[in-house]
C-alpha cells in the first residue's frame, strides 16, 4: 500500500486497512532477529518505509489543515487580544475582594479586642460577636472564603529528596557546553545507533 495519498483518499485507503498494514509492519519488525546483513537490510527497509509514511502523513495533515489553521490562528489571536485584559481585570477583582475580606476580619478582631477590654474594665462577660459570613454576596458575583493549605520553601537544604526533581534540560545543556563533572551525577558516553533515510 502506498503512503502517498493516505489522508487524501479515505475511500481508496480505509483507516482499518492502513492500521492493519502498520500493525503487520510493527509485528514483523519486533519479531525480526537482526543477526545478518540480510536481516539488517530488512529492518532498515521497514524503517525507511515507516519514516516515509510518517513524513507524508504529517505533510498531508499540515496541507489539509492549512486553510483552517490560518482561520483558527486569526480567531485565537483576536480572542487573546480581548481575553488578556479580562484576565487582568479578574486578577484585580479577586485581589480587591480578598483585601475587603481581610478588612472585615481585621475590623472584627479590633471590635472583639475593644469589647474584651471594656468587659474587663467593667467586670462583665465578653459579648458574643457573630463570625464573618463565609459567603459575601456582591452585585453579579459573590466571594466565598475558605481555608486552603498552602506551602512555601523555608530551607531547601532540609527538604527531603523525594520532593526534589532534577532539571534534566539544564544538565543536558551543561554537558553540551563542556561540563564533565557534576557532583552526584555520572557523565559518560554511550554508543547509540541512529537510522537515517536516504
Amino acid at each position: 500500500m502506498s503512503s502517498n495519498a493516505i489522508l487524501q483518499t479515505p475511500d481508496e485507503f480505509p483507516l482499518e486497512g492502513i492500521k492493519k498494514t502498520i500493525s503487520e509492519m510493527q509485528l514483523f519488525a519486533e519479531n525480526l532477529d537482526v543477526t545478518s546483513e540480510v536481516s539488517f537490510r530488512k529492518i532498515t527497509s521497514i524503517y525507511s518505509e515507516a519514516k516515509s509514511w510518517e513524513k507524508i502523513i504529517e505533510q498531508q495533515r499540515k496541507e489539509a489543515n492549512a486553510p483552517d489553521q490560518s482561520r483558527i490562528n486569526a480567531r485565537n489571536d483576536r480572542a487573546k487580544q480581548i481575553s488578556e485584559p479580562l484576565k487582568g481585570i479578574l486578577i484585580v477583582c479577586k485581589r480587591k475582594a480578598d483585601q475587603y475580606q481581610r478588612h472585615l476580619e481585621e475590623s472584627k478582631r479590633l471590635e472583639e479586642e475593644s469589647l474584651s477590654k471594656a468587659a474587663l474594665i467593667f467586670d462583665e462577660e465578653i459579648p458574643y460577636i457573630a463570625p464573618i459570613e463565609k459567603t459575601h454576596r456582591g452585585d453579579g458575583a459573590m466571594a466565598v472564603s475558605k481555608e486552603e493549605t498552602r506551602w512555601r520553601v523555608t530551607d531547601l537544604e532540609k527538604v527531603p529528596r523525594q520532593y526534589l526533581m532534577l532539571d534534566e534540560q539544564k544538565i543536558k545543556l551543561s554537558i553540551k557546553m563542556g561540563l564533565t563533572s557534576i557532583p552526584g551525577i555520572e557523565v559518560y558516553t554511550e554508543k547509540v545507533t541512529q537510522l537515517r533515510t536516504r
